[in-house]
């Protein structure tokens, strides 16, 4: 068992409960050798990341029923802030190395279900509710058949580790967001993309080709270690051995199942802050590698077999002061 550490009491993670950091086989704090030669440069170095553990893991537990328990390792990887011709990034962020998978939307329907029983009030923020019903294992990426199941996961986790919500269900059955919360949420299509090129076109590792070169081998050999696409039957599972990892740790972000992410143009000023919702990566339905790229977006309206991986913010203003 790793030590439960809140990082909450010395670090300006905003933490309200605790994470455990996630170790190596050896019980070290997990680290990757991309990430700490990148935080060794001059600016990484003097950045509020390099202060931040590289990975952090919240274990999701629920009642199954008939004395049974389910539980799921929701692992999170440390995205650096820099400055990319897309964006400039000024804090760093958690993302999820895996597709939210359909053992941790089982851990939240349980769970959900049995905090609204004790407090009612909570249903506007999450029920519990799964429009589908699945055989899927566990491991299996969560398909969502409305995109308030992504929002609602979000809010359960927030509630559960003691984060402020960001989503909230209103009266006439819409969502409005509320930005300024520490919650959990979808990252934005920038954010998103950001950590999908983050060590390929940008602050690249030696050795690993940039996406447009990937893209063209994927055009000519449809290799599927890195991006699962052309012709597949199904998306594959989060512990799918021959995936290869992205530089900061997380897998099949491009492919495989296409993901939710929130407009970035947007999502601070549309009307009563209700987000604009768009499909980052393609799926493994795709059959070009144009599809499936990290700058390729779809409508919402249109797409299919979509999933969805969460983010974290952090605040580290008060690290560099």
């Amino acid at each position: 068992q790793s030590p439960q550490l809140d990082f909450g009491k010395s670090l300006p993670l905003p933490l309200g409960g605790t994470f455990a950091d996630s170790r190596d086989a050896g019980g070290a704090p997990l680290k990757t050798p991309y990430i700490e030669a990148l935080l060794k440069t001059a600016w990484f170095s003097q950045s509020g990341a390099a202060m931040l553990p590289q990975a952090v893991t919240a274990v999701l537990c629920a009642s199954a029923g008939r004395g049974e328990a389910r539980e799921e390792a929701l692992e999170m990887v440390l995205a650096p802030a820099a400055k990319t011709e897309l964006v400039t990034m000024n804090d760093p962020f958690y993302l999820a190395r895996v597709e939210t998978t359909m053992g941790m939307m089982r851990c939240y329907r349980d769970g959900a279900i049995a905090e609204t029983e004790k407090d009612p009030e909570l249903a506007r923020f999450f029920t519990g509710r799964l429009e589908k019903q699945s055989v899927l294992q566990n491991d299996a990426p969560y398909r969502i058949a409305d995109f308030g199941e992504a929002f609602e996961f979000c809010n359960w986790l927030s509630h559960t580790r003691g984060f402020q919500p960001v989503y909230r269900m209103e009266a006439n059955g819409g969502w409005s967001a509320n930005f300024d919360a520490d919650g959990f949420r979808l990252p934005t299509d920038h954010e998103w993309e950001y950590a999908a090129r983050f060590g390929l076109d940008w602050y690249p590792v030696q050795g690993r080709s940039p996406w447009q070169k990937i893209r063209e081998d994927l055009d000519r050999d449809h290799a599927d270690t890195f991006v699962w696409f052309y012709y597949k039957d199904g998306p594959r599972s989060a512990k799918a051995p021959g995936a290869s990892p992205y530089p900061l740790g997380m897998s099949d972000m491009c492919g495989n199942v296409g993901e939710l992410a929130m407009r970035s143009a947007k999502w601070r000023n549309m009307e009563k802050d209700r987000p604009g919702l768009v499909v980052c990566g393609g799926s493994f339905k795709h059959r070009m590698a144009e599809q499936v790229m990290p700058w390729a977006r779809e409508d919402l309206a249109g797409a299919e077999n979509v999933g969805f991986r969460v983010m974290l913010p952090v605040k580290t203003e008060a690290l560099l002061k």
